[in-house]
Formats: C-alpha cells, sequence, structure tokens
C-alpha cells in the first residue's frame, strides 16, 4: 500500500518506538553503554564485560583497585547517564 504524503524518516521512527516499548528500552541500553565507554575511556582497559540485565548496569572488571573507583562512583555514574539520556534506564550499578 502507497501513502499519498511522504513521510519523514525520524517521525517513523518516533512513531515506531512510541509504539515498541521493548525496542526504546533497548535503544536507551545501547545508548547508555555507549555513553559509558565515551565517558569513561581510561578505564576501558579494565572492564572485563558490561551489560544489562532488567534495569540493572552490570560492569565486569579486571582489577580491585578499579572496582573501587567505579564503586564509589556508582550513585553519580548512574545519574549522569540517566541525566545525559534524559531517560531513567538505570536503576543500579552492579560490580563485579
Amino acid at each position: 500500500m502507497r501513502r499519498s504524503e511522504p513521510q519523514r524518516l525520524g517521525a517513523l521512527l518516533k512513531n515506531l518506538i512510541e509504539e515498541e516499548p521493548e525496542l526504546a528500552q533497548g535503544l536507551y541500553r545501547e545508548r547508555a553503554i555507549a555513553f559509558f565507554w565515551e565517558r569513561f575511556a581510561p578505564i576501558r582497559p579494565f572492564v572485563r564485560d558490561i551489560f544489562f540485565r532488567n534495569n540493572t548496569l552490570h560492569i565486569q572488571l579486571r582489577s580491585s583497585a578499579a572496582a573501587q573507583t567505579i564503586s564509589d562512583q556508582k550513585e553519580n555514574i548512574m545519574q549522569l547517564i540517566n541525566q545525559e539520556l534524559h531517560y531513567r534506564v538505570i536503576e543500579e550499578i552492579r560490580i563485579f
């Protein structure tokens, strides 16, 4: 079926995201991880893995010193990422 009027791609994507909340949540999670890598680049060599499970950001580290540093800043990191995205994607951070 062909539409009579062209639509902007941005508007179509926005409608799709509004209709599919799981898609929006996945996109926010990916953006949160990308922002973490961008903002905390100096600790990248110490990060073994980073992933989401539910609304918890899990960060696996190679160094106990890096784990302590991140652990001390968990609340600040969570606020920073959520503010950057204008969306509460992270409810908790777990370090291991």
